[in-house]
């Protein structure tokens, strides 16, 4: 399939207007994950929380996408406010800022 071809239709929320649909080609995609993995965002061993809807591009890309592409264990919370008692306790040096 042609890498300009849609992927992904994304729904905006519509914050600027009505809600839309972003049509997404498996380029941009390929291109996050590119970036995700040079940057190392996420990396094989490291972790990741996500709290946005996957429907969301940020989430698809950064925290599902580059997370399965490097061997990144991800966790993906339902309810917000429950976050502390999903995620494993970590030190300090557990965490990468």
């Amino acid at each position: 399939r042609p890498d300009d071809d849609t992927a992904v239709i994304n729904y905006t929320s519509g914050t600027t207007g009505f809600s839309k649909g972003v049509m997404l080609s498996y380029r941009n995609l390929w291109g996050n994950v590119v970036f995700g993995i040079r940057s190392r965002l996420h990396y094989e061993g490291s972790r990741a929380l996500s709290f946005l809807p996957l429907a969301h591009a940020y989430a698809c890309a950064f925290d599902m996408l580059v997370p399965m592409a490097t061997g990144t264990t991800s966790q993906f919370s339902v309810d917000s406010r429950h976050l502390s008692c999903s995620w494993p306790r970590s030190t300090r040096s557990d965490l990468r800022l």
